[in-house]
C-alpha cells in the first residue's frame, strides 16, 4: 500500500490574494528578469491552483490545478485577442489585463482550505526504470543535436532510441497496471520524448512555420500590432508576447517549448482522470493514455498556433466527458475554452464549439423529440461548418483563395482507397501497419460503442455522432474545395487537418475500447503481456511515421536550417548595406531571413525574400532555378516587378540540380560567395 500524507494549504482567498501580489510586482516593466520569472512562476501556479479551485472544485488536485491552468491560457488568448483588435499589446495593457482580471475575481474564503495528499510512488524499481531509461533517450539527442541542415530526424540518432521507446511504453503502461496511485505520471515523461523530438535535435528550428510564426511574435512584441491585422492565430500571438512580458518567458523559448511541455504537462493527467468518469479503475484509466499515442498528431511536434488550438480541443473533448456524464464543469467554462481553441486556431477552434453547442443541446434537451430534431440539425452544421467557412474566408481574404470546384471522380478513388504495401523492404511493413493503425482505433471505439448498455451512453452518443460529422467533413473539402493559394503538394493541407480532428474526437471512445480489452485480459497473463506489447510496438512505429522522413516509401523535401543558411542571409544584409535589395532562396531560407530582420522591406509591394503564399516573387525563384541558362533575365523580370537592382540567388547544396546551377550561375552573376564549403553558395547581380 502506498503511504499517504495530506496537508492542508490555504484556500482560493489566499490564492488570488497571492496572485493579486505577483500580478502587481509582475506590472513594473523594470523589473529585473530574475525577479520577473520568480513572480511570473508563482503568479501561474497560484493562480492556476486558485481557479481550478474555483471552477472544479469536484476533481482531484492534479485535475483542478489542469482545468485551472486551461482556463487562465484561455482568459489570456481571448482578452489578448480583444486588446490586439482594438488596441495594442503592450505592458500597460497586458498589464491592465493581468491585474484587473485578478483584482476582480479575488475574495476571501475564510472558512476554504485545500487538502493535498503527497503519495510514495509504488512501484519505485519499475518508475526508477523508466526515468533511467527517458534520460538515456534524452542523452542520445543532446549528442546527435545539429545546426546542419536534415531532412528527417531518424538519420541522426542510432536505432536503440526505437527500443528505448517501445521499453518506455511497456513500462508504462504495466506501472499503471501495478500502482495504486498517481498511474498516470510515467506518462508525462513518454510524451516528452515522444513529442519532443524535433525540439530536441534541432537548435535552429525545422520546418516553415514556427520560423514565421516566431517573426510575428516578435514584431508583436516591439511594436503592440501588426499591419494588416490578421484573422487568425491571434491567440497564440498574445499567449507568447504575455508569457514573455509578464513570466519572462522569451519568445524563441515559448516558440520551441511551449505546446510540447503543455502536451505532457495537461494531456496525460487530464486522460487518466477524465476516463475514470466512464466507471474505470484507476489503474485502466490510466491504461487508456496509450492509444492516444497512436492518433495522427504530427502537428503536435512543433509549438504552432495549431498544435496549441489542437491540445485546447483534446481538453475539450475530455472534459465533456464529465459534463454529458455528471454535469461538471459548467458548459460555460466548456465553451470558454472552445472560443480560444478559435483564437488559437479557427480551423480548429469552430467545429469544437460546435460540438459544445452540440453537448449543451444534448444534455440539457433529454426527450426524444428534442434528440431527433435537434442533433441531426447540429450535426448538419459540424458537417458544413468549416467547408463554409473557408469558402467565406475565400471571399473576404485576399490570402486564402477557396474555390468550390469537384476534383473528379478519381479524387473520390485516392481518398478511399486502401491497400497493403507489397512487402519487399523492412519500410514497407512499417507504412502497411502505420495504414492498419487508424483501422484499430475505429475497432476500437466501435468496441467500446457496441458493449456500453444504452442506458449508460451518456457521452458515447454524442461523441460517435460528431466523429462521424467531421469525417463526412474532411471528405467534402477534399472533394470540393480547391486552396489556390496552396501548390498542388499542399491542396490536402487543410482537409487533413479535419481528419486529425475526426481521430481527436474518436479517441475517447477509442480509449474505452482499449480500456475493455484490458479488463478482460486481467485474469489471462499471457495474452495481457502480448496485448501490452503489441500496443508498445504499435506507438513505436507511429513514432517513426509521427515525424519527417526519407525512406523507401516516403521523401519528405522539406530540409532544416543550417547555420550556413544563418550566415549567407547575414551577409546579404551586411553586403548590401543600405541598398534596397531582393533575393532569390526556398522558403527555409526565407524563414531564417524573416526571423533575422523580419519583413523590413516591401518592394512594389513584394515582400524581399520569396514565400509560396506570399505572391510573385515565389515562382520567379522557380524559374531562376529550374532553368539557369536564362538567369539573367529572370533577373531583368524581378528587377521590373519590385524597382530594385540588386539581385541575390542563394543555392542550397541539397538541392538535386545544385552541381548544374553552381556551373552554369558564375558566368551570369556579377559575383558568388560560398559558405560552409558549398554548403551554401550565394549569387550576387547588379
Amino acid at each position: 500500500m502506498p503511504l499517504q500524507r495530506t496537508v492542508s494549504f490555504p484556500g482560493t482567498g489566499a490564492l488570488f490574494y497571492v496572485s493579486l501580489i505577483a500580478a502587481l510586482t509582475l506590472s513594473y516593466p523594470a523589473l529585473p528578469a530574475s525577479v520577473r520569472v520568480v513572480c511570473g512562476m508563482v503568479y501561474l501556479v497560484a493562480m492556476s491552483f486558485a481557479l481550478g479551485k474555483r471552477y472544479a472544485s469536484y476533481a482531484s488536485a492534479p485535475l483542478s490545478y489542469a482545468i485551472g491552468l486551461v482556463l487562465l491560457g484561455s482568459y489570456y488568448a481571448i482578452a489578448g485577442s480583444a486588446v490586439f483588435y482594438f488596441a495594442s499589446l503592450t505592458h500597460i495593457t497586458l498589464g491592465v489585463l493581468t491585474v484587473g482580471s485578478t483584482l476582480c475575481i479575488a475574495r476571501s474564503h475564510k472558512h476554504d482550505r485545500m487538502q493535498v495528499s503527497f503519495v510514495t510512488l509504488r512501484p519505485v524499481i519499475l518508475f526508477s526504470l523508466i526515468t533511467v531509461a527517458f534520460f538515456t533517450l534524452l542523452a542520445i539527442f543532446a549528442y546527435s543535436r545539429t545546426d546542419d541542415s536534415f531532412v528527417t530526424p531518424w538519420v541522426l540518432v542510432p536505432s536503440v532510441v526505437f527500443f528505448l521507446m517501445f521499453c518506455i511504453v511497456v513500462a508504462c503502461q504495466v506501472y499503471a497496471l501495478r500502482s495504486r496511485s498517481v498511474q498516470w505520471l510515467p506518462y508525462i515523461l513518454l510524451f516528452l520524448g515522444f513529442f519532443g523530438v524535433l525540439i530536441a535535435l534541432f537548435p535552429l528550428g525545422f520546418g516553415f512555420d514556427p520560423l514565421i510564426h516566431e517573426t510575428t511574435e516578435k514584431i508583436l512584441l516591439q511594436t503592440g500590432t501588426l499591419s494588416p491585422k490578421p484573422l487568425y492565430y491571434v491567440g497564440y500571438y498574445s499567449l507568447a508576447v504575455w508569457s514573455q512580458l509578464f513570466l519572462g518567458i522569451p519568445i524563441s523559448i515559448a516558440n520551441g517549448f511551449l505546446s510540447s511541455v503543455l502536451l505532457a504537462a495537461l494531456i496525460p493527467v487530464i486522460i487518466a482522470t477524465t476516463m475514470r468518469y466512464t466507471s474505470m479503475s484507476k489503474s485502466l484509466a490510466a491504461v487508456s493514455v496509450t492509444p492516444f499515442l497512436l492518433l495522427p498528431l504530427s502537428d503536435l511536434t512543433q509549438s504552432t498556433p495549431l498544435a496549441l488550438s489542437l491540445i485546447w480541443a483534446i481538453i475539450v473533448i475530455q472534459l465533456s466527458i464529465v459534463y454529458l456524464t455528471v454535469s461538471v464543469p459548467s458548459w460555460t467554462v466548456l465553451f470558454f475554452m472552445s472560443v480560444a481553441s478559435a483564437a488559437f486556431h479557427p480551423l480548429i477552434g469552430l467545429p469544437l464549439c460546435v460540438y459544445v453547442l452540440f453537448a449543451g443541446v444534448y444534455s440539457h434537451h433529454t426527450s426524444a423529440l428534442y434528440r431527433k430534431i435537434l442533433m441531426p440539425l447540429l450535426a448538419l452544421t459540424a458537417t458544413v461548418s468549416v467547408p463554409i467557412a473557408l469558402l467565406i474566408a475565400g471571399r473576404v481574404s485576399d490570402e486564402l483563395t477557396v474555390h468550390l470546384r469537384f476534383k473528379g471522380v478519381d479524387a473520390l478513388v485516392d481518398l478511399a482507397a486502401f491497400s497493403l504495401i507489397r512487402f519487399v523492404h523492412f519500410d514497407d511493413l512499417l507504412y502497411t501497419i502505420g495504414r492498419i493503425i487508424p483501422i484499430l482505433l475505429i475497432l476500437l471505439a466501435v468496441i467500446a460503442y457496441t458493449k456500453t448498455p444504452l442506458r449508460q451512453r451518456s457521452w458515447h452518443v454524442p461523441v460517435a455522432f460528431f466523429s462521424l460529422a467531421l469525417l463526412i467533413s474532411y471528405i467534402l473539402t477534399s472533394l470540393l474545395l480547391n486552396f489556390n493559394f496552396a501548390t498542388t503538394s499542399e491542396q490536402s493541407t487543410f482537409p487533413v487537418r479535419l481528419y486529425t480532428l475526426f481521430f481527436v474526437f474518436l479517441f475517447p471512445l477509442s480509449a474505452s475500447g482499449y480500456h475493455y480489452m484490458i479488463a478482460s485480459l486481467r485474469d489471462r497473463t499471457f495474452t495481457l503481456i502480448a496485448t501490452l506489447l503489441t500496443m508498445a510496438a504499435l506507438v513505436t512505429i507511429s513514432w517513426y511515421l509521427l515525424y519527417p522522413r526519407f525512406d523507401t516509401q516516403s521523401q519528405y523535401k522539406g530540409y532544416s536550417p543550417s547555420r550556413y543558411d544563418y550566415t549567407a542571409t547575414q551577409w546579404i544584409h551586411e553586403d548590401a548595406r543600405d541598398t534596397p535589395y531582393v533575393v532569390l532562396a526556398n522558403q527555409t531560407v526565407s524563414a531564417v531571413a524573416l526571423k533575422q530582420y523580419g519583413f523590413f522591406q516591401y518592394h512594389n509591394g513584394v515582400l524581399y525574400y520569396p514565400l509560396p503564399t506570399n505572391g510573385r516573387l515565389y515562382p520567379e525563384f522557380l524559374s531562376m532555378t529550374a532553368n539557369p541558362e536564362n538567369a539573367l533575365q529572370t533577373v531583368k523580370n524581378v528587377r521590373d516587378m519590385t524597382g530594385v537592382q540588386l539581385v541575390y540567388l542563394i543555392v542550397n547544396a541539397y538541392w538535386s540540380n545544385s552541381k548544374e546551377l553552381n556551373e552554369k550561375l558564375p558566368a551570369q552573376a556579377s559575383k558568388s560567395f560560398s559558405f560552409g564549403g558549398g554548403a551554401v553558395t550565394v549569387y550576387r547581380f547588379e
